[in-house]
């Protein structure tokens, strides 16, 4: 027979809880944006009919979760939406196994070629030339592993980000960060010389996954991906 003794009794929640789930929830939906400004306290308390106290609470936690910055000049401002807390939780998943690096590389490769194949169809030319400022800056640092790997990620994001869907977006950011702190280690052992031939191979294949992007060719630059990706795999 199951043991049921780790269960636990279902409570009631906080009203100050109750109100940071639905800002939250607003959040997260995108019914308030970036920058937007929650109302003053005084309203708040008329639209929840709660308490200074619960509404303060709750605007504490919301704060504590990185969901809005309070200050007395401003108010509360809702921020952007942040990977850290995500990010930090794969990682320990991945430190206690309960994921594999194997299932975060496979997901990783599927959100590229999806990533690349919206970007050539949706891009705009302001993407564009985000995106040659990054692989520029790619270039210029191909000497230095750690900033070389990160403008990797940048050149990743910059795509996703041309995808105009913000789910892709906010799951290339995570990967990505993950991905790069547990593949960087075990570039730092690898001799300068043979990074370097490696990293000159990179710059060219996203040239190449660029110029695609460029001509709005989907399928061209879905290849050039996965030629990236395939090549990235061995080595």
């Amino acid at each position: 027979m199951a043991n049921h003794s780790s269960f636990k009794e279902v409570r009631k929640k906080k009203a100050f809880e109750v109100v940071y789930d639905q800002i939250r929830d607003k959040i997260l939906s995108g019914e308030l944006a970036a920058g937007d400004k929650l109302p003053p306290e005084r309203e708040l308390i008329e639209i929840f009919q709660c308490s200074r106290p619960t509404i303060r609470e709750a605007l504490k936690m919301l704060a504590s979760k990185n969901y809005v910055t309070i200050s007395a000049g401003s108010g509360t401002v809702v921020n952007k939406l942040s990977t850290v807390e995500a990010e930090r939780a794969l990682k320990d998943m991945l430190r206690q196994d309960l994921v594999s690096r194997e299932d975060l590389r496979a997901l990783r490769n599927v959100c590229e070629l999806i990533s690349i194949k919206w970007a050539a169809e949706r891009r705009s030319d302001r993407d564009i030339e985000v995106m040659k400022t990054v692989l520029n800056a790619s270039e210029a640092q191909i000497g230095d592993q750690q900033k070389f790997m990160f403008r990797g990620i940048e050149f990743n994001k910059a795509i996703a980000r041309s995808t105009y869907n913000q789910v892709m977006y906010i799951l290339t950011c995570l990967v990505s960060e993950v991905g790069y702190e547990i593949n960087l280690p075990g570039t730092l052992g690898v001799p300068q010389e043979d990074l370097l031939v490696r990293n000159q191979r990179i710059i060219s294949q996203h040239r190449e996954m660029l110029d695609s992007i460029i001509k709005k060719d989907a399928a061209r630059a879905q290849e050039c991906a996965r030629q990236h990706i395939n090549e990235v795999t061995q080595l």
